[in-house]
Order: structure tokens, then C-alpha cells, then sequence
């Protein structure tokens, strides 16, 4: 009578085969998941950017310059404001200066998802380095 099954010696070859595979694809899946991340941080910040040239535009525009423009020495907090669009979960600090040629300069510092990450940049791209602070 034949009996229908495995070995151990083809379970464990089956078993450091899927080792194998785990230790060569969870880095990867963890680098393409903070290469996300990043990316979607450095998006906040070129959208907060875009939001707050808008914002200057407009109270330049219909309200006579009300729109708080700060300087690189002093910047204006946009943390808590609605314009920003901003999740009060995700982002610690949010500031931001307009320079003398309109351009809005944001730094973000994250919480939460985007904790460690501390960049700044325009509409346009990121100034310098964008990387996350290692504990």
C-alpha cells in the first residue's frame, strides 16, 4: 500500500525556499513603502505651497493684502488652518514664508504616518534633501 504525502525533507526545502524568498522581498516591500511616504509628504508640501500663493493672490487681489507673508527669518504658521488642507494627525508643524518673487517656501514637520520627516519646498519641488529622521 502507497501511502500519499510528503516528507519532512520536502516540507523543510519548502519551508527555506519561503525563508529565502521573505528575507530577499520584505526590504523591498519596506523601501517601496517609505519611498511612498516620502513622496506623498513631498506632495503636501508643493500643494500647501500652491494653496498659500493662491491665498496671497487672492487677498492681494479682493482684500487688499491681508494674507500674512512672513519672511525666510520669520515664517507664518499655517498649522490649523483649513486652507492648507492639512490632517492634524499627519503633520505636527506647518510654516511658511513668500518670497519677494511670490513664490511660497513651506517647511512641514510630520507626525503620525510622517513622523521624523522634516522638509521644505515650494510648489515647484523640494529644497535640498527630503529624509526621514531615524530614532
Amino acid at each position: 500500500m502507497k501511502k500519499n504525502g510528503f516528507t519532512l525533507v520536502e516540507l523543510l526545502a519548502v519551508i527555506v525556499i519561503l525563508a529565502i524568498i521573505l528575507v530577499i522581498a520584505v526590504p523591498k516591500i519596506t523601501d517601496t513603502i517609505d519611498n511612498a511616504r516620502k513622496g506623498s509628504f513631498e506632495s503636501s508640501i508643493k500643494m500647501v505651497a500652491a494653496q498659500a500663493e493662491t491665498q496671497k493672490t487672492v487677498a492681494d487681489t479682493l482684500e487688499g493684502g491681508s494674507f500674512a507673508s512672513g519672511t525666510a527669518d520669520s515664517k507664518v504658521t499655517c498649522t490649523g488652518e483649513s486652507w492648507t488642507g492639512l490632517n492634524a494627525t499627519d503633520y505636527k508643524t506647518c510654516s511658511y514664508y513668500i518670497g519677494a518673487d511670490g513664490t511660497a517656501h513651506v517647511t512641514l514637520e510630520g507626525q503620525g504616518k510622517f513622523a521624523g520627516y522634516t522638509c521644505t519646498g515650494t510648489r515647484t519641488g523640494i529644497e535640498g534633501t527630503c529624509t526621514k529622521a531615524t530614532s
